[in-house]
C-alpha cells in the first residue's frame, strides 16, 4: 500500500529527527502518530471495487462508453458543457436527489452556477459507472470534490 510506505518514510524522519535533536518528547509524536496510521489502514482497507484500481485502459474504456452514453442519451455536447436547458433536461434529479441538493444549498450555499457545476460533474460520474439516472451516491460523490 503506498499510504503504508509514506507514513513508514514519515515515521523514519521523525525517528531521525528525535535522535539528532535528543528530545524524549518526540517518541511520544512518533509513537502516536504509528498509532494513528494503524488505525487508518484498519479503517481504510483496500478494495478490488476500489475505483483507483482500474488500470488506464479499464477506464479508458469506461470513458468511452460514457461519451457513447452520452449521445444516445441525445446530447449535442459533453456534460461539462450543458447549457441550462440542457442541465434541466438531462440531469434531472429524483426526490431523494433535490433533498440532498436542497441541503447543499443551504449548508454551502451555493449558487445557481455552483449547483449547475455540482449537477454536471454527477452526471459525469454516473454516466462512468452507466447508470441512466444521477443517483444519491453519484451527488454525494460530486459534492465531496467541491472546494471549501
Amino acid at each position: 500500500c503506498t499510504v503504508v510506505n509514506v507514513f513508514n518514510n514519515i515515521e523514519s524522519n521523525m525517528h531521525f529527527i528525535c535522535r539528532s535533536r535528543r528530545r524524549h518528547t518526540s517518541f511520544a509524536l512518533v509513537s502516536w502518530t504509528r498509532r494513528c496510521i494503524d488505525l487508518y489502514i484498519q479503517m481504510h482497507p483496500t478494495s478490488a471495487e476500489d475505483k483507483s484500481s482500474y488500470t488506464s485502459h479499464q477506464f479508458h474504456t469506461k470513458v468511452r462508453e460514457a461519451f457513447s452514453q452520452q449521445k444516445k442519451r441525445g446530447q449535442k455536447t459533453l456534460n461539462g458543457s450543458l447549457s441550462d436547458t440542457e442541465l434541466e433536461k438531462y440531469c434531472e434529479l429524483n426526490d431523494e436527489g433535490n433533498k440532498i441538493m436542497d441541503q447543499a444549498i443551504g449548508r454551502f450555499s451555493l449558487s445557481f452556477r455552483a449547483v449547475s457545476r455540482v449537477l454536471k460533474v454527477a452526471r459525469t460520474i454516473a454516466d462512468i459507472e452507466g447508470a441512466e439516472t444521477i443517483e444519491k451516491e453519484h451527488l454525494m460523490e460530486a459534492l465531496s470534490y467541491r472546494k471549501r
